[in-house]
């Protein structure tokens, strides 16, 4: 019971710190320093991958994929919310093969 009164109190007495809303320099200073060293390790990246094993160079591919290509989603279609003539010039198209 004390701990949660002492961080209600915690809260309330804060007057101290970043603005709201103000950037956070450290998480900018880290990201550029990511940034730049993924720019020289990218030019890097084809010698690197030439070193991996068959394992290590499938769970490399598996690990980028979803920052390359977006993960599907699972959709659920109804044929009862289209009308049937919609179906039957759906179906005819199929038949032709002109879809």
């Amino acid at each position: 019971m004390f701990s949660i009164f002492a961080r209600i109190m915690d809260q309330e007495n804060k007057k101290t710190g970043r603005p709201l809303g103000s950037p956070n320099k450290v998480t900018s200073q880290v990201r550029n320093l990511l940034s730049s060293w993924l720019e020289t390790e990218l030019a890097n990246i084809g010698d690197l991958y030439s070193k991996l094993s068959h394992k290590e160079k499938a769970r490399f591919i598996t690990n980028i994929l979803p920052f390359v290509i977006p993960k599907m989603k699972e959709v659920e279609v109804s044929l009862n919310s289209i009308p049937e003539e919609q179906i039957e010039l759906m179906i005819e198209r199929l038949i032709k093969g002109d879809y």
